[in-house]
């Protein structure tokens, strides 16, 4: 199940100058199952692995209960941003001047919950509890070790904020110049301080160079000149904090 709504609205002030404010909402669910039944070699082969053909009691003799093996997982995302935003055009003449300015706040949340079933009945959907306390011998190796468990549960809450800043320049439409900055912090562990709050900037020129009256070549439309130095970054949440 994938919901995504996105709300904007937009106020020019000016004929020159207008303001957008944006705010999105994403809510997501996933359900998955891996059904192992009796006959299933995944089935059998873990039921014998820990089977004690040496023991009477039921319990001893099958740690792992005869029947199918069921594994679930749930998993839930909750997502949220929030975009101001100032756009500002002038053309006077020759020149144009675009500016845009803004800030976006951001927030992803995610809920997962993974577990297994032993023993299950199909039929009359009963499952039957297993020791996870206690270990048991293998019939292959006679080691002894834990029946697998493989519950699971995973929260997180992951915050951006950003303000950026935009503006190119352009004369004649065929000569550009360009500049763009933007901040973000996070509230991921793991990042150095000196890094939660980065600076990336960047800086650009461009030539349209077929608006120039010399070009004139028949079998290309289009000829542009672009040159661009800056700094940039990103994050990756799975790797911080390694």
């Amino acid at each position: 199940q994938d919901l995504n709504a996105v709300f904007g609205i937009r106020y020019r002030v000016l004929s020159t100058l207008s303001i957008d404010v944006k705010y999105r909402y994403g809510h997501q669910r996933t359900e998955a199952s891996s059904f192992h039944g009796l006959n299933s070699f995944f089935a059998r082969d873990l039921i014998n692995l820990y089977t004690n053909l040496g023991s009477t009691d039921p319990v001893v003799r099958n740690p792992i209960p005869i029947g199918s093996i069921l594994d679930k997982n749930f998993q839930t995302g909750t997502s949220q941003d929030l975009r101001g935003q100032i756009n500002f055009y002038k053309r006077i003449g020759n020149h144009d001047l675009n500016v845009i300015g803004g800030f976006q706040i951001s927030e992803n949340k995610k809920d997962g919950s993974t577990f297994r079933t032993y023993g299950l009945d199909e039929d009359v959907l009963s499952i039957t509890n297993v020791d996870y306390v206690h270990r048991y011998p293998l019939i292959t190796t006679k080691s002894q070790t834990f029946i697998p468990n493989i519950a699971e549960f995973s929260k997180t809450n992951t915050r951006f904020v950003s303000f950026y800043l935009n503006a190119a320049y352009s004369f004649l439409d065929k000569y550009y110049i360009s500049a763009s900055g933007r901040r973000d912090a996070s509230n991921l562990f793991g990042v150095n301080t000196n890094d939660r709050w980065e600076p990336f900037w960047s800086v650009g020129m461009g030539w349209d160079i077929s608006r120039e009256n010399f070009f004139n070549v028949p079998y290309l439309s289009r000829l542009k000149l672009r040159v661009t130095y800056g700094s940039m970054g990103n994050v990756d949440p799975d790797k911080v904090g390694v």
